[in-house]
């Protein structure tokens, strides 16, 4: 039995469409809806909770919801494991200040299965991307990421999650891919808020590790900054996974403009990208950037925003086949002034610990994920 299914949450049971679901951990819910160990009925739709089936039956009756309360701005047809046919998946976006009602019964959802996540009534400064599998009855939730109106920190994840009764056919991957194209879009590198929950970290790993391989599977030589553009992730979470991957070892010979890093290439890696899997179609997306009034054009977000893009080292990651292991002392690093590259350690470096990519970026609100891998 899963250890976060505990008879002490509350409610410690849902039903969500044709679903009955076990809860991972309890929720915001009023306690006269979740006393007594009752299951817990919701809307699929618009989310509304109720405590008998003869309200909910009823609720069915006059709710006009067979939608998220938003505009759908990614519409496609995609292979989905187990599914003979194609499925229709849409993403809305939901304004979290105009739908506010809609947005807090989703995050009361959401901290059912996400243990560190605290937003729930003030979701006016957040916007939510919804995705649904359609069907001629409507629009069905299956998961969804949260983030800020306006990050500082340019983060473009607060939260994910994916209903549990969905879990592993690939949305998690899909909604990151997703949260990434928005980011293009807006011309930012994206990076999801810190530090990761485990289920968010493996996801987020998994994700990151076969988008660098994915770009210099069929590179001779290439530099950390090629892989960040070319991936739109940040240059701290490239050097993180490339170490907590042990995709990098310290090149045999180096020369005048420093060290020099291969790039671990092994063949089946390289085979799993060829594996079918759910991915996003970006000609498909019908979006434009979310601008408020109100929006503050700081000169502190400005200088954060360029500052982890252009403190570079000269050092190259040189791509190899090889299955040669980084040796110890090897590991990507940030030196004395913050700048960032792949560099042997020394008294004067600061050390990354392995197995630990929080530690590359500050240290600020938990992001919470509840996603399945790639």
């Amino acid at each position: 039995m899963d250890t976060r299914c505990r008879s002490s949450n509350l409610p410690s049971r849902i039903q969500i469409g044709e679903y009955e679901v076990d809860t991972w951990y309890s929720g915001p819910y009023p306690e006269e809806y979740v006393k007594d160990d009752k299951i817990l009925l919701i809307c699929e739709f618009c989310l509304s909770y109720m405590l008998d089936e003869e309200c909910l039956r009823k609720h069915n009756n006059k709710c006009q919801h067979f939608c998220p309360p938003a505009d759908e701005i990614y519409r496609s047809l995609h292979k989905v494991k187990n599914f003979d046919e194609p499925q229709s998946l849409s993403v809305f976006e939901v304004d979290g200040a105009k739908s506010k009602l809609y947005c807090q019964n989703l995050c009361f959802l959401g901290k059912l299965f996400i243990d560190q996540k605290t937003l729930c009534y003030d979701v006016d400064q957040f916007l939510f991307y919804v995705l649904t599998r359609n069907d001629e009855v409507g629009s069905h939730l299956l998961g969804y990421f949260s983030k800020e109106k306006h990050s500082k920190y340019k983060y473009n994840v607060s939260c994910i999650m994916i209903l549990p009764q969905y879990q592993s056919y690939g949305y998690g991957r899909f909604l990151i891919e997703f949260s990434y194209l928005l980011s293009k879009q807006e011309n930012q590198l994206g990076s999801p808020e810190k530090p990761l929950s485990a289920l968010g970290l493996n996801s987020y790993m998994n994700y990151w590790k076969y988008s660098i391989i994915d770009v210099i599977k069929d590179k001779d030589k290439i530099s950390i900054k090629e892989i960040s553009d070319a991936t739109n992730m940040t240059i701290e979470d490239v050097v993180c996974t490339l170490q907590d991957t042990h995709l990098v070892r310290k090149a045999a010979k180096s020369d005048n403009r420093g060290n020099q890093y291969s790039i671990l290439l092994m063949e089946h890696e390289i085979d799993k990208l060829n594996r079918p899997r759910l991915t996003v179609n970006p000609e498909d997306l019908r979006w434009t950037r979310y601008v408020s009034l109100y929006a503050k054009n700081s000169e502190d977000d400005d200088d954060y925003a360029v500052s982890s893009t252009v403190h570079l080292s000269n050092d190259e990651a040189v791509v190899e086949n090889n299955n040669e292991p980084m040796q110890n002392g090897d590991d990507a690093a940030f030196d004395d002034e913050d700048n960032l590259s792949l560099k042997s350690h020394t008294s004067e470096a600061t050390e990354i610990a392995a197995g630990s990519p929080q530690g590359c970026l500050p240290m600020l609100e938990p992001m919470s994920s509840c996603v399945d891998g790639y």
